[in-house]
């Protein structure tokens, strides 16, 4: 009961973490050299490269000088394509040596195809494997450097690495019997004569002869500590992942995206974007398409777009949604801005936000308490439009469109204010018929600057957390006439603002000279053609 509320409430699914990473995958390789994983490895301050095989997970494991394209070019060539050959395929991450031009004419040249993971997905093997070659690596270091043996970094990385593939058991066979067909020979014989094979602190080269056996020692236990140490720790963690198959996306489907935000107090999802490719869904990767960019994404950074939006409907004119509704069928193949904007002379009310006072407050009020939108200034109406551009000083705004046939079938987009609008692309087809309404956002700092200007608008930049109250909604041109003429008189104007010199002075009301009474004139009834 509980989870079915949390995936339709708004304020909760901003806040939803993504799911957990889906391994599921019938990409299965069956020969050595076939597929090649391949990443870079962070230990103490080196940089290692470390390229995995596949099939039978056989590491080669170096150190890099940099991580510039040629570095790790050279590594890959010199340590593997001219020992084993040139693999089928890599895979790897969208590590910036290998996102280059120089890479793909490398590859292209030993004929070999890449494939990177899409942001915050990684090459699953190569990574498990990173884990146990990190933990030995540094344990290995510390244990000789604890025993004051005479080695070099290069020394206890070709140990562990060594270890690793000799020792590590993939289902009851290691890298190297799969690879040689025979078993190496790890430790110095027991029963070997010689002195030098019992005491090999005598040598002249240091990691070679001198300390030799004491270090390829550390680097055997170790391996076999942190290989039991990481199956304890998966087993223990392990949880079960759903599958990119049963979410059954199509291309054309809108899903929300997660993207890690920069502060913890921002919501991470992004959308809607819309699916563009499943073809690599049994990778864990589908393709989708986010404002104009093609993204690909983890299955666990997607979720289903939900669009939560009530437009209720009504023909008497009262409800704000309603009076929207009616100003943008009053447009043909044009838009309107009913907001403050700003101008040579800084922020003010457009010329249809002074025309249409109605019109501006029924904006504001569902920017406040359907959309709950914070920092709205006012909208622009659109029907029929191929585009729109951008609106100067606006920081953000939020896209409401329908079809004119179909007002409570809605679409929404985030949109920065400052762009240009393509209405074709955003609305399709039918883009003739549609109606939209764009509202603009700014920043806090602008809001109490223009709340300070016109104390008297209730929802200018509100959130909108306080439902409406009943006296806050339109009322009709009858009782706009009876308050009119109400005995008791208008209420009284707000006080001026104070002097800001962001605003334009405003005009006072002359005094009239005194003089023979006159015929008040008769009352202007309000504005109620949208």
């Amino acid at each position: 009961l509980i989870q079915p509320i949390i995936d339709t409430c708004k304020i909760c699914r901003m806040w939803v973490r993504p799911g957990n990473k889906s391994i599921a995958t019938y990409r299965i390789s069956v020969r050595f050299n076939e597929t090649l994983q391949f990443d870079l490895l962070f230990v103490y301050d080196w940089a290692l490269a470390h390229a995995i095989d596949e099939a039978i997970r056989w590491s080669v494991v170096g150190k890099l000088p940099d991580r510039t394209s040629q570095s790790i070019i050279r590594f890959l060539t010199d340590h593997w394509f001219r020992i084993f050959g040139p693999p089928t395929l890599i895979i790897t991450d969208q590590e910036s040596g290998l996102v280059s031009e120089d890479c793909g004419v490398w590859a292209e040249n030993w004929g070999v195809n890449i494939k990177f993971r899409p942001k915050y997905a990684h090459a699953q093997t190569v990574e498990r494997h990173h884990e146990i070659m990190r933990t030995s690596i540094h344990k290995t270091a510390e244990q000789a450097r604890a025993e004051r043996l005479d080695v070099t970094p290069d020394d206890v990385i070709s140990e562990a690495t060594f270890a690793k593939n000799a020792i590590v058991p993939v289902h009851g066979q290691t890298a190297y019997h799969g690879l040689l067909g025979r078993s190496p020979n790890l430790l110095r014989d027991f029963e070997m004569a010689g002195w030098s094979g019992v005491d090999d602190r005598h040598g002249t080269i240091a990691g070679a002869s001198r300390h030799a056996s004491r270090l390829r020692e550390i680097a055997c236990q170790q391996i076999i500590e942190g290989s039991a140490q990481d199956r304890i720790k998966r087993a223990d963690e392990s949880k079960t992942r759903k599958a990119g198959e049963l979410l059954n996306l199509q291309p054309g489907d809108l899903v929300d995206l997660w993207r890690a935000p920069d502060t913890k107090d921002e919501t991470a999802w992004r959308g809607p974007a819309k699916v563009t490719g499943v073809q690599d869904v049994h990778e864990g990767v589908v393709h989708v398409q986010w404002k104009g960019r093609p993204i690909p994404a983890r299955i666990q950074d997607l979720r289903r777009h939900m669009v939560m939006l009530y437009l209720p409907w009504t023909t008497t004119g009262l409800i704000p949604l309603d009076k929207i509704r009616q100003a943008t069928l009053t447009l043909v193949e044009s838009s309107v801005v009913v907001s403050y904007v700003h101008g040579a002379n800084g922020w003010q009310l457009s010329e249809a936000a002074r025309m249409r006072p109605v019109l501006f407050t029924a904006i504001l009020q569902v920017a406040a308490a359907t959309f709950h939108l914070i920092g709205c200034t006012g909208g622009r109406l659109g029907h029929g439009t191929s585009s729109a551009g951008g609106l100067f000083a606006f920081d953000d705004s939020l896209i409401v469109a329908w079809d004119e046939t179909q007002p409570t079938s809605t679409h929404q987009w985030q949109w920065p204010g400052t762009n240009h609008v393509p209405c074709k692309q955003l609305f399709g087809e039918k883009w003739r018929s549609t109606c939209w309404i764009q509202f603009l956002l700014v920043g806090t700092d602008t809001i109490d600057q223009l709340k300070a200007h016109d104390p008297g608008q209730p929802f200018l930049g509100d959130s909108g957390l306080n439902p409406p109250r009943p006296d806050d909604i339109l009322i009709s041109p009858d009782q706009s006439m009876s308050a009119q003429s109400d005995p008791a008189g208008p209420p009284p104007a707000p006080p001026p603002p104070p002097n800001n010199p962001m605003w334009p002075p405003m005009p006072q009301p002359q005094q009239q000279p005194p003089g023979p009474p006159t015929q008040p004139p008769s009352p202007t009834p309000p504005d109620t053609s949208m």
